[in-house]
C-alpha cells in the first residue's frame, strides 16, 4: 500500500486562501467594470462607486475556474478518460465504472435531494428566527441573504452555473485531491469539508457548508466523478429561487416544511448511496451482488 505523506495536506489547505486572494482581486478588477456599467449622473467618480454584487461574484467565479481549472486539469482530471494505451483489463474495467458513472438514475434521486436539502436549511431557519427572534437578530443579514432570491440574471448565471463548478473543482477536486494523498478516504472527506466550511467564513454557511461538503465529498468518491457532487450543488443554488416562503412565515409551517424535507434528504442521499455503491435500489440482491463483482478489477 502507498504509504499517506502528511506533506500533502499543505497544497490541501491552500484552495481556501487562495481563493480570499482571488476574491481580492475580482473585487479590485470589477470596481472599473461596475463604473463603467453604471449610470454616470448617479457618481461622480470611480472611487463614488460600490461595487455591484453580481459583477462581483461573476468575476470572482470566472477566476476561480481560470485558476483552480487549470490547477485541476493537470493533477485531478479523472483517470478514466485516459484509456489510450493501456491493457484491455483496465479498459474494460474503466468502461463499466464510466457506464455506472454516467446511469441516468442516480440524477433522479440528486435532483429533489438538492431542493429538499436547500429547502431543509431554509425552513431551520426560519423556525430559529420565529422562535428567537432577540437572539437571532445579530444574524438577520445572513438569514435574509440565504433566505431571499432578489437577484439579475449575471447573479443567476454565476450563482447557479459557474460558482457552484468552480467550487466543485475546488474543494471535491483539488482539495480531495491532496487529502487523500495524505489521509486515508474518510479523513480526506472530512478535510475537504472541513477546507469548504472555512471558505464560506460564515457561522451560518460554515455550519451547513461543513454538513453540505460531507455529503458532496462521499458523493464524489462513491460516483468516483464530480458531475454528481456538481449537479446536486446546481441544483441546491437553484431551489433558493424556488422556496416556498408562505408556508415556512410560521412556526407550524417552517417546522412542518423542515421534518419532511429532512426525511426526504435521507432517504434519497441513502438511495443515492446505495446505487453507487453497486447496490440499485430495486434490484435483488443476486443482481445487486453480480453489479459489485462486475466492478471489480481483475
Amino acid at each position: 500500500m502507498r504509504e499517506k505523506k502528511k506533506i500533502y495536506l499543505l497544497p490541501a489547505l491552500l484552495p481556501p486562501f487562495l481563493c480570499l486572494f482571488l476574491a481580492l482581486v475580482a473585487y479590485f478588477a470589477s470596481i472599473p467594470i461596475s463604473y463603467f456599467f453604471s449610470p454616470l449622473n448617479r457618481i461622480d467618480s470611480i472611487f463614488d462607486l460600490a461595487v455591484t454584487p453580481d459583477i462581483f461574484h461573476t468575476c470572482r467565479s470566472i477566476l476561480y475556474l481560470v485558476v483552480f481549472g487549470l490547477w485541476y486539469s493537470h493533477i485531478c482530471f479523472p483517470g478514466w478518460t485516459r484509456t489510450f494505451g493501456a491493457p484491455v483489463e483496465r479498459k474494460t474495467a474503466e468502461r463499466v465504472l464510466r457506464a455506472k458513472y454516467m446511469h441516468p438514475l442516480p440524477y433522479l434521486f440528486l435532483l429533489p435531494l438538492g431542493f429538499c436539502l436547500r429547502y431543509m436549511l431554509t425552513a431551520f431557519l426560519y423556525t430559529l428566527q420565529n422562535l428567537f427572534p432577540g437572539a437571532m437578530e445579530k444574524y438577520s443579514s445572513a438569514i435574509r441573504e440565504m433566505t431571499t432570491a432578489d437577484a439579475s440574471v449575471l447573479y443567476l448565471i454565476s450563482g447557479i452555473f459557474l460558482l457552484p463548478l468552480a467550487e466543485e473543482i475546488i474543494f471535491r477536486g483539488v482539495t480531495l485531491h491532496f487529502a487523500k494523498k495524505a489521509l486515508t478516504a474518510l479523513p480526506a472527506v472530512i478535510f475537504s469539508a472541513f477546507c469548504y466550511a472555512l471558505y464560506n467564513l460564515n457561522l451560518f454557511e460554515s455550519s451547513f457548508a461543513l454538513i453540505f461538503g460531507l455529503i458532496l465529498g462521499f458523493l464524489k468518491e462513491k460516483s468516483g466523478g464530480i458531475l454528481p457532487p456538481l449537479l446536486l450543488h446546481m441544483t441546491f443554488s437553484l431551489a433558493i429561487y424556488l422556496q416556498p416562503k408562505k408556508i415556512m412565515g410560521s412556526t407550524a409551517g417552517s417546522v412542518l416544511v423542515l421534518v419532511c424535507a429532512m426525511l426526504l434528504s435521507l432517504a434519497l442521499t441513502f438511495l443515492s448511496f446505495r446505487f453507487y455503491d453497486g447496490k440499485r435500489p430495486f434490484r435483488s440482491a443476486r443482481q445487486d451482488t453480480s453489479a459489485s463483482d462486475s466492478l471489480k478489477q481483475p
